[in-house]
């Protein structure tokens, strides 16, 4: 069984699902406080809360969770647990793409324990893969790779699924667990393996936003073995995909990894370029994790190109974003770069105080 996670599946579903809703209330936590739409519906907000979400930026995603609110009171009033289900998992994916890790994880093990109650197979497998999802985007390695384990465990107990729906399952479990594999250091044959299979997977359905999570992953793990050429051929493809199918969080992770990729080449323009063009993409899509992550990058090319000011100014906005969307893993990783920056800057008494929270996170 997987680690313990926020919103714990031993909670009654009833009771997740009413803070659920509370935390639609919230500011800041989900979508404006619209008025609801004039139809009850829950097939018709589902249908229009995936058209807002397709535009993909900040405000598109915010309205697409109002609408998903919606949808899933409209669903528990008719005691339709499959599209509740399925509404609570949009909006689980939803959450994370804005950052909002807690919601995320709460709204997802909702949909999970619906889902299971129902014996739904497939749809346990797709929560799950987005559960790992948030898992990695909070730094849980060992529970991302739980996740995405377990996720793969389903694909015997799928037979009688849509013809390729557990191929889809598989592929974002395949996915993550690659990058599970890479972030905790084993052999990197295993996670070379999980990110082909994806791959194949990916473009044997025709999904081609899959196929740029891929191979974003794949060159992730050439990069993290020094193949800097097969990762920028990677990262080049990826883009390619996520330009086309508009993928604007897509393309932030991909143009950062092609940042990194181009610093440890020491291409100092093409290092700060690709950065520069994360974080305009992160904003565009209001992933603000991703924002913070490629802020301390860009800090860390500042520092070293001898921008001081610059780089300790970037740095403290990443630190800020981490602590605002409750990252304490990312908030680490942007603390350690300040400290840096003090060290730096002969500030012993800063760097070690710096180092002291870092070390707490």
């Amino acid at each position: 069984m997987p680690p313990p996670v926020p919103g714990s599946l031993r909670a009654p579903a009833a009771r997740l699902l009413a803070a659920l809703l509370l935390v639609a209330a919230r500011p800041g936590a989900a979508a404006a406080q619209e008025a609801p739409p004039a139809t009850d519906s829950a097939a018709l907000l589902l249908r229009e809360g995936r058209e807002a979400r397709a535009e993909e930026r900040a405000a598109s995603v915010r309205r697409a969770l109002a609408l998903w609110a919606q949808a899933v009171a409209a669903a528990d009033r008719r005691g339709d647990r499959a599209a509740q289900a399925q509404a609570l998992h949009l909006r689980g994916e939803a959450f994370r793409a804005l950052s909002v890790y807690d919601s995320a994880f709460a709204s997802l093990d909702a949909a999970l324990a619906l889902r299971r109650a129902a014996g739904d197979v497939v749809g346990q497998g797709e929560t799950l893969v987005e559960l790992a999802r948030v898992s990695w985007g909070v730094g849980r390695t060992r529970e991302t790779r739980a996740r995405a384990e377990e996720a793969l465990a389903l694909r015997g107990a799928g037979r009688g699924a849509p013809a390729g729906a557990m191929d889809d399952v598989e592929a974002g479990a395949r996915t993550v667990l690659a990058a599970a594999l890479m972030r905790q250091g084993v052999n990197p044959d295993s996670g070379f393996a999980q990110a082909r299979a994806a791959l194949e997977l990916r473009r044997r359905r025709g999904d081609a936003r899959g196929e740029g999570e891929a191979l974003r992953v794949l060159g992730d793990i050439h990069r993290s073995v020094a193949q800097m050429d097969s990762a920028l051929a990677c990262y080049d493809r990826a883009l390619a995909l996520q330009e086309r199918t508009g993928d604007l969080r897509g393309q932030g992770y991909t143009l950062r990894s092609a940042s990194l990729a181009w610093g440890l080449l020491v291409s100092r323009d093409r290092e700060l370029a690709f950065a520069r063009r994360a974080i305009a993409r992160f904003r565009e899509a209001g992933e603000r994790k991703g924002e913070a992550l490629a802020l301390t990058d860009l800090s860390r090319y500042q520092r070293r190109t001898g921008s001081p000011d610059s780089a300790l100014a970037a740095i403290r906005q990443a630190v800020a974003q981490m602590r605002e969307i409750g990252d304490r893993w990312g908030e680490g990783i942007a603390l350690t770069e300040l400290a840096i920056n003090h060290s730096v800057a002969g500030r012993r008494d800063s760097t070690l105080a710096q180092l002291r929270v870092a070390g707490e996170r």
